[in-house]
């Protein structure tokens, strides 16, 4: 019997490593998880993609998994990471697609915002890239959501008071903040 010339296709699975702060400031990091969630968020409407959850891709950058790892690790079969510069009131957020295991980038592209507004910000440039990585990762393009942008604060807050789960006895995220 000759194989099937058609072959059902996986979903993409996609892991949005956290940004990295590119400054030492306990706010940049604040701003860069703040990013990192949104572009989750963004994200998670997309039809026909998998997304690995923000604890798998915190313990992954942790251990400092490169494209093939994060490929037998967490099942993905690409990666978002990038980083976030803050400069003034300017601020600077790059991102780039990688297919894992290969390690080659797709796509990758810098947004440049005035840092008034920091929560429309966020959407603004991750509506950008969701709708931008649609094409790379053979997705539907989708409509722009709106986000609440006080709820969205209120989480953010509140996510910052709590700990995260920690090895090391009497470690919080407030720690690790600091230290």
């Amino acid at each position: 019997r000759a194989p099937s010339a058609t072959r059902a296709v996986a979903s993409p699975t996609l892991i949005v490593l956290p940004l990295r702060p590119l400054g030492g400031e306990h706010g940049e990091r604040m701003l860069a998880d703040g990013f990192t969630e949104e572009l989750t968020m963004q994200l998670a409407h997309a039809n026909g993609l998998r997304l690995i959850s923000n604890t798998s891709a915190r313990m992954a950058q942790e251990q400092h998994l490169d494209s093939q790892q994060l490929a037998l690790h967490t099942g993905t079969t690409h990666a978002l990471e990038g980083s976030l510069r803050e400069n003034a009131d300017m601020l600077r957020v790059d991102v780039r697609l990688i297919e894992t295991p290969s390690g080659h980038t797709l796509w990758a592209q810098s947004y440049d915002r005035n840092g008034t507004d920091v929560f429309a910000m966020q959407t603004d440039i991750a509506q950008a890239v969701a709708m931008a990585l649609a094409v790379p990762l053979g997705l539907p393009a989708k409509a722009q959501s709106s986000v609440d942008a006080a709820r969205y604060r209120r989480y953010l807050e509140l996510r910052a008071q709590l700990p995260i789960f920690d090895p090391s006895p009497g470690q919080s995220r407030s720690a690790n903040a600091r230290n």
